[in-house]
């Protein structure tokens, strides 16, 4: 099993176009939505632990054997991993996987819901083994 890393947020006070103060305080403003909550939520993330949790969930999305550029099997992974986790800009992952922008916003668009379906299970599994290390007369 990977390493957990927990992002510890907390509110936040700052909001509207003060939020650059904490960018520059190396935090994301975030805002947390939910059926369950009677309004949003804004919130503050350390940008360290956002990334790391990021690239723990690409991570999780790469598919076996030689990594190729051009292969549909590595298309998602190598998306997420060349925009976020490299930096490159669009013009130049969608000329390195041989593709227009056009189709390269298409398929992005396809690898992040793929990657935030990855970090709801990996929140999932983090959830169990919690349960699991607190012993079945512990459990609800």
């Amino acid at each position: 099993m990977a390493e957990i890393i927990a992002l510890e947020a907390q509110p936040r006070t700052v909001t509207g176009k003060k939020v650059k103060q904490l960018r520059n305080m190396q935090l994301i403003p975030a805002v947390i939505y939910g059926q369950k909550l009677e309004q949003a939520v804004p919130i503050q993330v350390p940008v360290d632990a956002l990334r790391a949790v990021l690239h723990q969930g690409i991570e999780r999305l790469r598919p076996a054997g030689e990594r190729t550029y051009t292969s549909n099997t590595w298309l998602v992974y190598n998306i997420l991993e060349l925009r976020y986790v490299q930096g490159k800009q669009i013009r130049e992952v969608a000329d390195r996987l041989a593709m227009s922008e056009s189709d390269f916003y298409r398929k992005q668009r396809g690898a992040i819901q793929q990657l935030a379906a990855a970090l709801v299970t990996m929140e999932g599994e983090q959830v169990e083994a919690e349960k699991a290390a607190e012993g079945p007369d512990k459990r609800v």
